[in-house]
């Protein structure tokens, strides 16, 4: 930690302080206590690591980290000198008693106020949803940012594997789709991933950017940290991807036991041969956990399989046919501590809205469509390859106009 209080009670910031010759003065001349246990505390001054101060052996301190680490320190570092160039006045490591939390930094701006979370070690989702709500009840906006990279492992071109630490700290803007970003001290950056689809539970496609912590301004919004949108190739590999997930489920899904599989033979369906329809992107559909094969599925099974030309459906009635299939546990929607709308809504008005750009549904009221052609279905790999080609050709002019 940078902070702690002198003999006489008044708070210390190694951060205000640039000379090493001042520190090892100021270390020989006072002695110093931890600001929240007030157990005393050394001064450190290594060679490598940043100046510190650091409890003593066998502390009891509930408030801070026991271990903390050159990357937390140099990021906070970063971003008090980040916010003071921007000339706004950062409180580092401030405690808030109410909530009994501490930031690493506190910062008000426009007349609200920040807590800067920067979160390097892997702690339980249920301290982030703790930390996130004690904030907000004290009307301060948590600003969570993790450390390192945003991803676990590369595992091909535009996919990237995270884990569920990881996964915590996605965020969604209606614009732009779900997002993920990262700092890393070593190099000052912002590692972004952009535009995550999801192909499994735990791998993504994603495009990702550098930004260096110098080119954006706080509080870090959307629209600064994503500045690429998605181009033909990238929907090309979810299309390819897309493939191969219907050939992996039949090959390890086990028939009649997959709940997917047994309601596309149930529906005298096969998984090979379903409408091109099913299984298109979109940006929102991280948001379910099953693959959008398979909600899209029962999207058409449940709304449109048997709605004949010219026949109406409201979306309340997707919406209600949506809800029934996750009580029936055949649909399950991930949990974002760090998003607040709801983004599954959003996703049924998405594709619903692709639907109408491709030709299949009209609009003729405020959410209440009319089907205005009959969605084909294919009967051999020729009508597969044939009707994937037209649909792709389709989605692509689609996607101008939905993006």
């Amino acid at each position: 930690m940078f902070t702690a209080m002198n003999q006489d009670g008044e708070c210390i910031n190694l951060l205000f302080f640039h000379k090493r010759e001042s520190l090892r003065e100021l270390k020989e001349q006072q002695t110093f206590f931890c600001c929240h246990c007030y157990q005393p505390v050394l001064l450190k001054i290594g060679k490598y690591k940043l100046p510190h101060f650091a409890h003593v052996k066998n502390n009891n301190c509930l408030y801070t980290s026991k271990h903390e680490s050159f990357q937390h320190l140099q990021a906070k570092k970063d971003f008090y000198e980040w916010l003071k160039r921007q000339l706004l006045e950062p409180q580092v490591e401030t405690f808030i008693s109410v909530i009994q939390q501490k930031a690493d930094l506190l910062v008000k701006l426009n007349r609200q106020l920040f807590a800067i979370e920067y979160q390097c070690s892997k702690i339980p989702m249920q301290q982030i949803i703790k930390r996130t709500k004690g904030y907000l009840e004290e009307h301060i906006i948590p600003v969570w940012i993790l450390g390192g990279l945003p991803y676990q492992k590369v595992v091909g071109e535009h996919r990237f594997q995270l884990t569920d630490f990881q996964m915590a700290f996605i965020r969604y803007d209606y614009k732009k789709g779900f997002y993920l970003f990262s700092y890393s001290p070593q190099n000052r950056q912002f590692h972004i991933l952009t535009q995550l689809m999801p192909v499994s539970l735990t791998t993504v496609i994603a495009n990702i950017t550098q930004q260096p912590l110098y080119s954006i301004t706080f509080p870090l919004l959307a629209h600064q940290l994503i500045s690429t949108s998605m181009n033909n190739g990238f929907y090309e590999k979810w299309f390819q991807l897309r493939k191969e997930w219907i050939h992996t489920k039949l090959k390890y899904g086990k028939g009649f036991k997959d709940p997917f599989l047994r309601e596309v033979y149930l529906h005298d369906q096969h998984p090979l041969y379903l409408p091109a329809i099913i299984g298109l992107p979109l940006k929102q559909m991280m948001i379910c956990r099953e693959h959008a094969i398979e909600w899209q599925f029962y999207y058409w099974i449940d709304n449109l399989r048997n709605l004949k030309n010219g026949q109406a459906l409201t979306f309340k009635q997707i919406h209600e046919n949506f809800r029934k299939r996750m009580e029936q546990r055949y649909l399950h929607l991930r949990h974002f501590p760090l998003i607040y709308q709801d983004v599954k809504d959003e996703m049924l008005d998405q594709y619903t809205q692709l639907l109408i750009r491709l030709g299949y549904l009209k609009e003729v009221k405020k959410r209440k469509y009319i089907m205005n052609k009959s969605i084909p279905i294919p009967k051999n790999m020729e009508e597969v390859i044939r009707m994937e080609k037209k649909l792709k050709l389709e989605f692509f002019a689609a996607k101008k106009t939905y993006e």
